[in-house]
């Protein structure tokens, strides 16, 4: 997400309130519904943004 220009703080290994954050930030650029959570669908939009 860093590189993606999102900041979900220092990696910890704890999706905490600012990964969250970060999380629903892309979501919501992506067309996806902001829900702050780890999913398929976001892990195929982070893997096309990635790949385009």
């Amino acid at each position: 997400m860093i590189k993606l220009g999102y900041e979900p703080g220092a990696p910890d290994g704890i999706a905490g309130a600012q990964t969250t954050e970060a999380i629903k930030s892309f979501q919501k650029e992506a067309g996806l519904q902001p829900s702050g959570d780890i999913n398929e669908a976001l892990i195929r939009a982070l893997l096309a943004r990635k790949d385009g």
